[in-house]
């Protein structure tokens, strides 16, 4: 169970939410700033273009403790993809390069019109992965799949399908 309210604190608002399963209770507040009806109308998604590789995500949370670890050891995280279901995660340092190999995942066909699979079209992006490491935590919210889209050399856009909502998440490279 998901709960969302927006509370009113001493010097500006806060949006709280808390998670609720069976294992755990989550409690978060983050402060917000209210908009009128007229500076909402003026936000809109960014425009993208089209990724080059779409794949579903492995399990958040087995990812999530793999780059755990590498963001102790590097600042920017290299994510590439290809159409033969694989991908890989690796950072790099003077001293080492870490890389996590995953393979046999799935890469949906999201166009009307069937797109004939390349298993030669790969696509990397570089971001930070701190905001990388961010996103991860989505896994607390149980979501029925994660979709991930890389936009060479502009973005990671990651879509997170919960049962009733699907919820965007872009990181610029």
């Amino acid at each position: 169970e998901i709960l969302v309210r927006l509370r009113k604190g001493p010097h500006y608002p806060f949006l709280s939410f808390t998670i609720d399963n069976p294992s755990m209770k989550i409690a978060q507040e983050i402060p917000v700033m209210t908009l009128s009806a007229s500076q909402l109308e003026g936000l809109t998604e960014p425009s993208m273009p089209e990724p080059n590789v779409w794949i579903l995500m492995p399990q958040l949370k087995l990812v999530q403790r793999v780059i755990d670890r590498m963001k102790n050891m590097s600042n920017i995280l290299k994510i590439e993809a290809n159409q033969a279901g694989q991908l890989v995660f690796s950072i790099e340092t003077d001293l080492v390069t870490v890389s996590t190999f995953h393979k046999n995942l799935t890469n949906p066909q999201l166009t009307e019109h069937p797109v004939e699979v390349n298993p030669e079209i790969r696509c990397a992006v570089t971001v930070d992965i701190k905001k990388f490491h961010k996103f991860l935590y989505s896994h607390l919210v149980s979501p029925r799949v994660v979709l991930c889209g890389l936009v060479e050399n502009t973005a990671v856009v990651l879509h997170v399908a919960l049962d009733d909502v699907n919820i965007p998440y872009y990181i610029p490279v």
